[in-house]
């Protein structure tokens, strides 16, 4: 596998084009538990914005490799290990905070984590790599519908997201 490092890079580099497409971006969803996240997506890229300190964090795997940017903000991020959906053997590894201008990837199907927020708002570029061939979580099974409180923006209101975006991540 490619560093995914590398395809994070290309997005950057790009990102300013890619912003400014309004109909190019699909609204994943925007939630409300355990902080509020407003995501979009477009094939493998994902913006995201977090909002609120969490009351409550919560763990979750992913199903494919991922490399992150922040760009504005910092969360406190707790990473483990486990490979059952009820979390019985969920081990957290390490524990550390990922500041504004940082970087972080995920290559491990077995590999969990979960932030709090450090600041009222972080602002986040996240590329994924392929889906794992044998994913071994259901997330039907983990519980997250029962924190999506889910909200869909206008047009108009995804322009605004695109072009607050912009302004963080594009900044030079």
């Amino acid at each position: 596998m490619a560093d995914i490092y590398n395809a994070l890079d290309e997005v950057i580099s790009r990102l300013p084009d890619l912003l400014d497409d309004v109909d190019g971006w699909e609204q994943a969803f925007s939630f409300g538990k355990p902080h509020r996240c407003t995501r979009f997506v477009r094939g493998p890229i994902y913006l995201h914005h977090f909002d609120r300190v969490p009351d409550n964090v919560v763990w979750h795997p992913h199903s494919w490799p991922m490399a992150a940017q922040i760009f504005k903000g910092s969360y406190e991020m707790s990473l483990g290990h486990g490979t059952k959906e009820d979390q019985s053997d969920l081990a957290e590894v390490c524990r550390y905070t990922v500041r504004e201008g940082e970087r972080y990837k995920m290559e491990s199907p077995f590999g969990w984590h979960k932030i709090d927020l450090v600041e009222d708002e972080v602002w986040s570029l996240m590329v994924t790599g392929r889906r794992w061939l044998s994913f071994p979580m259901d997330y039907d099974k983990l519980g997250y519908s029962q924190m999506l409180e889910e909200t869909h923006l206008s047009r108009g209101e995804k322009g605004e997201f695109l072009i607050k975006f912009k302004e963080v991540a594009c900044a030079s």
